[in-house]
């Protein structure tokens, strides 16, 4: 990719984040063929996905590897509004067992009842 074409990519992202709710949910970040490369959950959807975004960010440090390389493969990031962090958190775990991103894994361990 060109200089020219990933500061247009970065210029987009960067203009859609501006646009997003600061309400809790979920986050998609998509590849240029729309395929779904990771899902999380925040309290605030515009500051999350911001923090990817930031100029002077080094997602390697501070995300690993992993994050910095699919943020570079990101050119879409859309969102799904949820009551509360709860609802979000319940709904990234059906997520993510639904559509497998690549990246994503579940967090999500729920306690079970132990029958005597």
């Amino acid at each position: 990719m060109t200089d020219k074409t990933e500061q247009d990519r970065l210029a987009a992202i960067r203009d859609r984040i501006q646009s997003l709710p600061a309400t809790p949910g979920l986050y998609f970040m998509k590849d240029a063929a729309d395929r779904v490369l990771y899902i999380g959950k925040a309290k605030n959807l515009r500051s999350r996905v911001a923090s990817y975004f930031q100029p002077a960010a080094d997602l390697a440090a501070t995300r690993g590897p992993k994050i910095a390389e699919m943020i570079r493969k990101v050119h879409t990031v859309d969102v799904l509004e949820a009551a509360d962090e709860v609802d979000a958190v319940l709904q990234e775990a059906r997520l993510i067992k639904d559509i497998r991103p690549p990246v994503s894994y579940t967090h999500l361990t729920l306690p079970t009842k132990r029958i005597v």
